[in-house]
């Protein structure tokens, strides 16, 4: 996306392009060329990366997971609740460790004992409920699928998601600052001699960082379901994970000098 700036006024206006004479310029016929380039609704350019077979097109394969599941429990009291939940919490970890997952990879939250209540009778205490949340980070894409699957054996009754990331998201982002800085310059380039000038040296440039980390989540498991039946289908002979791919953008705005 192009856009004009003149005085302390800035229009945005399609794909449009202007210089701002300053004062001290000699004739009028230096200025600035404001180019902004990367990702957004209506910009020219698309997205920027190291991978992709053309431009506008940014992708990489993700190599680790972070698995989120839990361990629910009721019981008729609140201590057989707890109880029961910490033996298959403590199944849990224990595989994990079997596994080879690092303890540094392993952080246990979400912890809640709440009593079950019978509306209809007065608020009455039927029970009680536990659920101790576990998150597994960087774990292997071909172990995901069973590791998943084990700990449903274990003592897991809920998956909440599988996110997908790529261990070196930095290296692949910096090439796509790299290649949008790039489009910019060639792109600022072409309306400089549209318009009849010389471009000069790129005076600022600004990254606009959308928060992204190259992940996704796996809609087949999706948090607030009851999916004992499905991890338990799929523990036989282990879920199969396809975490395909996933986009890297970058989008910076550049601003020329022109003579």
């Amino acid at each position: 996306m192009f856009y004009e700036k003149n005085g302390d006024d800035a229009k945005q206006d399609g794909i449009s392009a202007g210089s701002r004479n300053d004062d001290n310029d000699v004739g009028g016929r230096s200025g600035r060329l404001y180019v902004r380039t990367g990702i957004g609704d209506g910009a020219v350019g698309g997205k920027y990366g190291d991978h992709g077979d053309e431009p506008g097109e940014n992708q990489a394969e993700p190599d680790i997971a972070e698995i989120t599941y839990s361990v629910y429990s009721q019981a008729a009291d609140a201590s057989t609740c707890q109880s029961e939940n910490q033996t298959d919490l403590d199944a849990v970890l224990a595989l994990l460790k079997e596994k080879g997952i690092a303890d540094t990879s392993v952080q246990t939250s979400g912890l809640g004992l709440n009593p079950i209540y019978d509306w209809d009778n007065g608020k009455k205490i039927t029970g009680y409920e536990m659920t101790t949340e576990v998150v597994v980070s960087d774990v292997a894409i071909e172990d995901a699928g069973a590791i998943i699957s084990d700990s449903v054996n274990a003592g897991i009754n809920s998956i909440d998601s599988v996110q997908y990331q790529c261990s070196n998201f930095d290296e692949i982002y910096q090439e796509a600052l790299k290649k949008a800085i790039e489009s910019a310059r060639v792109k600022a380039e072409a309306m400089a001699e549209a318009g009849g000038c010389k471009l000069g040296t790129m005076t600022n440039v600004q990254e606009y960082s959308s928060g992204q980390q190259a992940r996704y989540y796996d809609t087949s498991y999706s948090s607030g379901m009851a999916m004992k039946e499905m991890a338990m289908e799929d523990a036989g002979a282990g879920r199969n994970l396809m975490p395909g791919q996933v986009d890297v953008e970058a989008e910076v705005s550049a601003t020329f000098s022109i003579q």
